[in-house]
């Protein structure tokens, strides 16, 4: 399943369609970007989608008049969603197991430049929001009333759940902005198992992450970029293991 949020044209001079282009951050010109996807060799048994979401809603205090979109020109909208591509849960069955992958590709924490940017303080509440879907913590102003794309109320995922976070953070850990400071607890969180910890995917920034709880990293790789597969970042790429009572390890 994907989310086409960014269109995926190799050559932008054969046309690019913006109809699945992010509105407020314009960077669907870019050839071959694209947005959420996940493929599983396991059973999926359920998928949430968290694409509706106004960012107003999350965080009532966001003040829009502090931003212009990613040209410099427009001031953004009052309904932009928290998400501008989108949050996904997907719930899949190992051996009869369920384990949870929270799949998110943020927006990234830089303005490129451009002054009065909303990404840092999106990127910032959108992690936030990461935070509180796996942690059930949440602080002033948040509000967590969240519903899905099919209207169904969102909660929390338990602590006793098997967690992977994925995706394209779009922030380093080390950073000192909301984003990275925000990652910074996962890092520092005895709980949680951060992969990779301080090795660049992308230039000399750590943005891509897998984030584990109650699963064991037994064996990792990151990749090196190809540009025949149509990504910016490098790939990475780790097994786990979780222990079951009576059944003893489910490799995953």
């Amino acid at each position: 399943m994907i989310d086409g949020s960014y269109s995926n044209v190799r050559n932008p001079e054969e046309g690019v369609k913006m109809e699945y282009g992010d509105p407020v951050n314009c960077l669907a010109t870019l050839p071959g970007q694209y947005g959420v996807g996940f493929w599983s060799k396991y059973k999926i048994d359920q998928v949430k989608f968290i694409s509706k979401l106004k960012w107003k809603e999350f965080n009532p205090s966001v003040d829009f008049s502090k931003y212009l979109d990613q040209k410099g020109e427009k001031r953004l909208p009052e309904d932009t969603t928290l998400f501008d591509k989108c949050c996904m849960v997907v719930t899949v069955s190992i051996q009869g197991h369920p384990v949870k992958f929270v799949v998110l590709h943020t927006v990234p924490a830089t303005g490129f430049g451009v002054p009065k940017t909303s990404n840092i303080d999106r990127n910032g509440d959108q992690i936030a929001f990461l935070e509180w879907l796996v942690t059930g913590e949440k602080e002033a102003p948040y509000s967590v009333d969240v519903l899905d794309d099919e209207g169904k109320r969102v909660e929390p995922l338990k602590k006793e759940e098997r967690v992977v976070i994925l995706g394209d953070l779009n922030v380093d850990f080390r950073a000192q902005v909301p984003g990275g400071e925000r990652l910074q607890k996962f890092a520092n969180d005895p709980f949680y198992t951060v992969f990779p910890r301080g090795v660049a995917t992308d230039g000399d920034l750590q943005l891509d992450y897998l984030i584990t709880r109650n699963l064991r990293l037994e064996a990792f790789n990151i990749g090196a970029k190809d540009p025949n597969l149509l990504s910016d970042h490098k790939p990475i790429w780790a097994r786990y293991s979780f222990e079951v009572e009576e059944e003893g390890k489910v490799n995953v």
